[in-house]
Order: structure tokens, then sequence, then C-alpha cells
């Protein structure tokens, strides 16, 4: 079919929108804004401040988090539907690698039977000490494992199309994960998506976009870190 021409979009055209979690029952999830920067190349000076002021460490990680939520029923910060919430300031709040990593081994957090072992779906699980961190949580040893096997495997293949992509630069653009909380929900258990969000900043450049690529190697490396994996690939490309 023909491709329709600008001219042809009116008033009563639209963008449909979907939601990401609509096929989970408790949906675990976390908003990453990626890239080393989160504005354009000729963005005024004020706004470069303002965008760098938010949370200097972007550079360095190649992205930050925006939010998150995490089904934890019997935490006491639990709202009435059983989650936590973590707001903007949480994630500007964490200063160092090691408080990152910290935060997705929350969001990760396993709340069931901690007999019910993930380990021989990724090839074991590392059990972690209990540990006091700037987000002022304790770990269970257990983690999330399958989820996020998952979402690696979804995640490997947006870093290879980065890896190949030379022409498109994703400035302010997003990655949302989600995996299911609810463990009682049988074979659905385990589900996770990735999904690529906010596209209102996307430009043709030439060579790519090295920062998105460089957030999604660092996130990867901390996933793996999580899971206790020694991949020799993304540790060598964190």
């Amino acid at each position: 079919g023909s491709v329709p021409l600008v001219s042809e979009i009116s008033s009563n055209s639209y963008l449909l929108l979907a939601d990401a979690t609509v096929n989970f029952s408790k949906p675990c999830a976390i908003d990453l804004k990626m890239g080393r920067r989160s504005y354009e190349p000729d963005a005024t000076l004020d706004k470069q401040r303002r965008e760098i002021s938010k949370y200097p460490l972007q550079a360095v990680f190649g992205f930050r988090i925006v939010g998150m939520r995490v089904y934890d029923p019997s935490h006491p910060e639990a709202d009435h539907l059983g989650f936590r919430k973590f707001e903007k300031s949480f994630g500007r709040s964490l200063g160092t690698r090691q408080s990152v990593v910290d935060a997705f081994r929350t969001f990760f957090h396993r709340i069931d039977n901690p007999a019910e072992s993930d380990a021989s779906v990724c090839g074991g699980s590392q059990r972690y000490e209990r540990s006091s961190s700037e987000i002022g949580d304790k770990f269970n040893d257990e983690i999330r494992t399958r989820p996020i096997c998952n979402l690696l495997r979804d995640l490997r293949c947006l870093k290879n199309w980065f890896e190949d992509n030379k022409s498109l630069a994703f400035y302010s653009s997003s990655i949302l994960m989600v995996y299911e909380g609810d463990t009682s929900v049988g074979s659905n258990r385990d589900v996770a998506n990735v999904k690529m969000i906010d596209f209102g900043h996307v430009r043709r450049e030439c060579g790519g976009d090295e920062g998105y690529l460089h957030g999604l190697r660092t996130l990867i490396g901390i996933l793996n870190e999580i899971l206790g994996e020694s991949n020799e690939v993304d540790s060598q490309e964190f």
C-alpha cells in the first residue's frame, strides 16, 4: 500500500498508545532514561545545565532511573494495591554505582517462597549478603532471576541493533522494563518485557547513538552482576 503524505494528516488523525502492563496481573515496572545526556546538541546552555543537574552521573552510567514500582504487599511502605513506588527523586539520589546496583536488586527482590529457586534457568544465581545502602533497604538472599534472564535476552537484541545503528540518535528516550510481580499466576509468573518509549527527540545523526549504546552495556553488565554470572563479553563492555 501507499504511504500517506504529511498533507493527508488531519485534525482527526491520532496516535494510538498501548499499555505495556496490560497483560500483567501485578506489573513491576522501571523507567530508565537512556543515553549519556538527555538534551539535543543544539539545546541552549540553560537547558543543558538543567538536564545535567538532574543526574550528573548519567554521563557515566548512560542512563538514570526515572521511577519504579515493585509489588511487595507485606512491606510497610506498600500502597493499598501492594506496590512500593519510587519517584524521580529516588533515582537522582543514587550517587554511586553500588547504590544503582542495589536499586535493581530492590526492583527484582523476590517476595515468595525462597525454596522455589530460579537458578536452573540462567545457570545459577549467587547468594548475596544483606547490606544496608543509600536506599535504606535490606535484601533477602533471593532474586527473581528468571525475569532478569528474559529481560537480558531482549536487551541484548536491542544492544545488537544499536551497534549496527549509524544514523539515528534517541535523545531523552527511555526503556520501560516490566515483569510479573504475582508469583501465583502459574506459567506467566516469569513473563517480562522490554519496551522503548518516548520518541519526541529522535533525530538523524551520523554515527548513531553511542550514549544509548553505552547505557545498554552498563545495564546488561549490572543485571549480569546481579545474576552472579561470569559473562566475559558483557563484563568487558561494562
